[in-house]
């Protein structure tokens, strides 16, 4: 049995050549929609190279922790998700070899090396990535059920798949 957290963070990426991020502050509630509508939670994208998506996200998730452990948070209750990938040659970009297919791949390996900190000589993360496979995220968190929790999230599908990463992630701890 887990123990449900007084309040926790969340970030989520969608990694890609235009990234999604969505973040959150929360505190657990009845169900999910009601989390999320108490919550306070937004969603933006990451443009330029991998790695300075990488940079960028990291940077935003090491200024969220201070942001979170003033809230309250705990760091065991600060977490970082990200979609896991999985090479689609029809959908992605279409057939061939072009280099943009793996700039999810690229932007979640510069994160993970970001996520290591030098100790004396031992590398050490100083957040641990959780990652969610595509499917988990769109299988729970359909359009339907945005819809119906307030969560829609209008415009770019980088900045919607990030909120559904968020949602899952924030469904699985309460």
């Amino acid at each position: 049995m887990s123990v449900i957290p007084e309040a926790f963070g969340v970030m989520a990426v969608d990694p890609g050549t235009t990234s999604g991020a969505a973040v959150g502050l929360f505190h657990p509630a009845a169900d999910i929609a009601s989390c999320l509508a108490e919550g306070e939670w937004e969603t933006w994208e990451v443009i330029g190279s991998p790695a300075e998506q990488a940079w960028e996200i990291m940077d935003e998730f090491h200024d969220l922790q201070a942001k979170w452990n003033i809230a309250g948070v705990a760091i065991p209750d600060m977490h970082l998700v990200c979609e896991s990938f999985a090479l689609r040659l029809k959908k992605a970009h279409g057939a061939g070899s072009d280099q943009r297919m793996i700039d999810p791949v690229r932007v979640a390996s510069g994160m993970e090396t970001l996520a290591l900190r030098n100790l004396h000589g031992d590398l050490r993360p100083w957040v641990r990535i959780e990652y969610q496979l595509p499917s988990e995220a769109k299988r729970y968190v359909t359009n339907e059920r945005m819809r119906r929790w307030g969560a829609w999230v209008k415009g770019s599908e980088h900045k919607r798949d990030a909120a559904r990463h968020l949602i899952k992630k924030v469904s699985d701890i309460i």
